[in-house]
């Protein structure tokens, strides 16, 4: 029949002219079982655009997300040295395939094992005060806390006496194999004891880390 005379990518219009080209129909394109997130990419080798899994450093892990829980139920007994983030499982963003070490049965995380691999941070936390003072924290290796990720951040009154400290932990570190990490305080003032705390630190607190 005359609409049948023309095609397009070996495709036939139907009886009102119209093709339907499908992206498998191009003669420079070979799919083969496809899933979710691929890409087309071109391969010199074949000469043909095929269906990949392409890594561009989008692996992320993302830790509180205004949660709710007292920190009294962390398993800290201080604010100072290692300080807790909640992170409900519901509410963890992971495609770093980190590992993320927990107090008991809580959802406060302890510590963090990442991979091999480069990284950026972005750490914010929230504590509450007795007095005008700071509390400075950012990430840092667990065997070695004196080894920091991130910039020293601060929070509280008194924290514009620091150099006018910023409020936000960021860096950029390298790891050559498989590590511990945690957020760590090394200095404060003025912070409250654990059981006054309340809500503060799982409510306000965030970790965000990217692979780059």
């Amino acid at each position: 029949m005359s609409h049948n005379k023309i095609t397009v990518a070996s495709q036939s219009p139907d009886s009102s002219g119209n093709i339907s080209i499908d992206v498998t129909n191009m003669s420079d394109v070979n799919i083969s079982s496809p899933i979710d997130n691929q890409v087309l990419q071109y391969s010199t080798a074949s000469s043909e655009w095929q269906n990949q899994t392409v890594s561009i450093g989008s692996g992320l892990l993302v830790l509180g997300q205004g949660d709710s829980d007292a920190y009294s139920n962390s398993g800290a007994s201080s604010m100072s040295g290692n300080v807790y983030l909640y992170a409900p499982s519901a509410s963890i963003v992971n495609t770093l395939g980190a590992t993320i070490n927990k107090y008991l049965s809580t959802d406060w995380v302890t510590s963090i094992t990442l991979p091999s691999g480069n990284y950026q941070a972005m750490l914010t936390y929230r504590v509450e005060f007795s007095s005008s003072g700071y509390f400075n924290f950012g990430l840092s290796n667990a065997s070695t806390p004196t080894l920091e990720y991130t910039s020293k951040a601060y929070v509280g009154e008194d924290r514009t006496t620091i150099d006018n400290a910023a409020s936000t932990a960021i860096g950029y570190f390298e790891l050559t194999s498989s590590t511990d990490i945690i957020i760590y305080n090394n200095a404060s003032s003025g912070v409250a004891t654990v059981a006054s705390q309340g809500n503060t630190p799982s409510e306000f607190s965030t970790l965000i880390i990217r692979s780059v």
